[in-house]
């Protein structure tokens, strides 16, 4: 029987083996774990648009609806509306300059109102997300019914005045590509037909 000559390089490179199958267990254990498959086993990754992807609506219960419908009433959506509509008969009321005037950053993000055709602004709005800004106020997104190509987000201040609030800034969330708003629509579609509670 032939002896295995064991030498240091020997030992070396089998703890080094050793310690790489470790190392390639644990991260797949964290990242894959054994009661879920690996994300690329279970969903197909195409360059398909969502026009023709199979991208379906979301479903709601009635509380998440109720929970959706709540934001409607919020003083800075409604302070939206007014501040369109104000814009559309020619005042400022609810609007501060930079809400109007046009300007393009070196992202290409365009804002101020006066960047874009006052057709979306005769339309109803849908609210898509809404949260807290950091320095005061909130800031809201918001889709056009009749112009649902392009997401918009509207920072809403309470200027201090029970009730007086502003829109400070208006501009397009240029990372809402036409893809993405397709989607958008197909997926809260019930959001888009429901005229009850749009703005």
């Amino acid at each position: 029987m032939k002896k295995i000559r064991i030498t240091r390089l020997n030992v070396l490179l089998l703890v080094l083996g050793l310690l790489i199958y470790i190392s390639a267990s644990i991260l797949y254990d964290l990242y894959f774990p054994k009661d879920e498959k690996p994300i690329a086993s279970t969903v197909s990754v195409t360059d398909e648009t969502p026009d023709q992807a199979d991208v379906e609506e979301l479903q709601f219960t009635d509380q998440e609806k109720a929970g959706y419908y709540e934001s409607y009433k919020s003083p800075y959506v409604i302070a939206i509306r007014k501040a369109l509509d104000s814009y559309l008969s020619g005042k400022d009321d609810y609007l501060e300059d930079l809400a109007i005037e046009s300007s393009k950053d070196e992202d290409a993000a365009v804002s101020g109102l006066d960047s874009f055709d006052k057709s979306y602004y005769k339309s109803k709005f849908i609210v898509y997300y809404k949260n807290r800004a950091i320095v005061g106020g909130q800031t809201i997104q918001i889709i056009f019914v009749d112009k649902p190509d392009k997401l918009f987000v509207a920072w809403v201040y309470d200027i201090g005045d029970v009730g007086n609030y502003t829109l400070r800034t208006f501009y397009e969330n240029i990372k809402f590509t036409p893809d993405k708003m397709l989607e958008i629509r197909k997926q809260y579609r019930s959001f888009f037909s429901d005229t009850e509670h749009m703005m």
